[in-house]
C-alpha cells in the first residue's frame, strides 16, 4: 500500500531492514500488493491510501531483487496477476505445499484453496475471526468495527479453546468438513526435533 508515508523509498528501505534481519532464517520472501477490499476502502478512505500502479509495483521488483540478489533467497508472489519473472520473482503461495511438506516431513493430499484470483495456496483452515484484533490497521479487512473488537476482546478468557468467550452450552460445535480431504503420510517415521 502506498500513502505520503508509506512510500516507494520507505517500502524499499524498510525491505532491506527486515531482509538484513532475517536472511539467516529463511530462503523465501513471499510478497502481495493491497487488495482494496470494499471494507479497506471503508476504513482507509481518511488515509489517502493506494494501491501500488504497474510502474511501481515494477519499481518495488527491481528494489526487492536487488536487495536479495546472491543471497539464495527467494522472492516469490501470493495471489498476484501480474508477472514479475523479468525480475527473478515467480507465482508461488503463502500457504505452500512443497514447502509445508519439507518443513513437516510427510506428503500432504490437499486441495487447491483458491481464496482469491491467482491463488496457488492448498487448502486450510482460517483460525482468525472477524473484529477481535485490536491492533487497528486501517487497511484490513478483517475488522470493521471497533465496538466489536472492544468487546471481544473483553470477553476473551485465557483458559478458553475459543478465540475469543467461552463455550456455552447453547453453542454448536461441529468438525470442520474441509479438514476430511487434507491428508498427511509421514515421509519417515523419527520425531521431528524443534531445535
Amino acid at each position: 500500500m502506498l500513502t505520503d508515508k508509506y512510500s516507494l523509498a520507505w517500502h524499499q528501505k524498510w525491505f532491506e531492514i527486515l531482509f538484513d534481519e532475517l536472511k539467516d532464517y529463511t530462503d523465501t520472501c513471499v510478497i502481495s500488493f493491497i487488495d482494496m477490499y470494499d471494507k479497506t476502502i471503508k476504513n482507509t478512505k481518511p488515509y489517502n491510501i493506494s494501491a501500488p500502479s504497474a510502474w511501481e509495483i515494477d519499481v518495488l521488483a527491481v528494489a526487492f531483487s536487488n536487495v536479495t540478489k546472491g543471497s539464495g533467497i527467494r522472492i516469490r508472489t501470493c495471489a498476484e496477476g501480474v508477472d514479475l519473472h523479468r525480475y527473478g520473482i515467480e507465482p508461488n503461495s503463502c500457504i505452500d505445499k512443497a514447502r509445508i511438506e519439507r518443513i513437516i516431513g510427510c506428503s500432504i493430499k490437499a486441495k487447491p484453496d483458491k481464496q482469491r484470483d491467482n491463488c496457488q495456496c492448498i487448502e486450510c483452515a482460517d483460525i482468525g475471526l472477524y473484529n477481535t484484533c485490536l491492533h487497528g490497521c486501517r487497511y484490513c479487512y478483517a475488522n470493521y468495527n471497533m465496538s466489536q473488537v472492544q468487546q471481544a476482546v473483553a470477553a476473551h478468557d485465557d483458559d478458553s479453546p475459543l478465540l475469543t468467550g467461552i463455550l456455552m452450552s447453547s453453542n454448536v460445535v461441529k468438525e470442520y468438513s474441509k479438514a476430511k480431504s487434507l491428508k498427511a503420510k509421514p515421509l519417515n517415521t523419527e520425531q521431528m526435533r524443534l531445535f
